[in-house]
């Protein structure tokens, strides 16, 4: 039996003898895109559940595969990405506010994303698109914009379509 272990982010592991909480990185997954991920025990208990094991079978690119072929990226696999993505954005975050608070002109108020934060942060990232159905964005209603006038390109008209079966899902 494999033993489960904590990747830090020197590299180094940490055997579970040693104490691994519900929110240590100790799952890895493959992705085509970012490599090696690594989840946490919540993440992964997310992960396996019948509501995000269907976002596996959802394409993220719509009909794109039409054209090309080789197009396949499922939302279940973006999801995960995009949790990884969230979490190396908030280890960079945080490293750049620890540096910025050693030097003399800094502002008082540098502060660092708690551990509570980065764990709410990348639920979120991971779940963001459970709710999203097949084809989603290619069945619902699209929205566009008209600019009257090519020199003043900032003022809009924003158009509903009455296009596509579906009102947007995150409406």
């Amino acid at each position: 039996m494999a033993t489960r272990r904590k990747h830090l982010s020197n590299g180094v592991h940490r055997s579970e003898q040693e104490g691994i909480t519900p929110f240590d990185d100790v799952h890895d997954f493959f992705d085509d895109v970012h490599g090696q991920i690594v989840l946490n025990s919540l993440e992964r208990e997310l992960v396996d559940t019948p509501e995000f094991q269907r976002l596996f079978r959802v394409s993220q690119l719509g009909f794109v595969d039409l054209l090309y072929p080789t197009a396949n990226h499922t939302r279940g696999a973006h999801s995960i990405g995009t949790c990884h993505a969230a979490a190396h954005l908030i280890r960079r975050l945080n490293h750049n506010n620890r540096r910025l608070a050693t030097f003399s002109k800094a502002p008082k108020d540098v502060r660092t994303i708690t551990p509570a934060e980065t764990i709410l942060i990348r639920l979120g990232a991971l779940l963001h698109d459970l709710s999203h159905g097949p084809f989603s964005h290619d069945i619902e209603k699209k929205t566009h914009y008209i600019f009257p006038r090519e020199d003043n390109r900032s003022r809009r008209i924003k158009v509903r379509s009455f296009h596509g079966a579906y009102d947007k899902h995150d409406d």
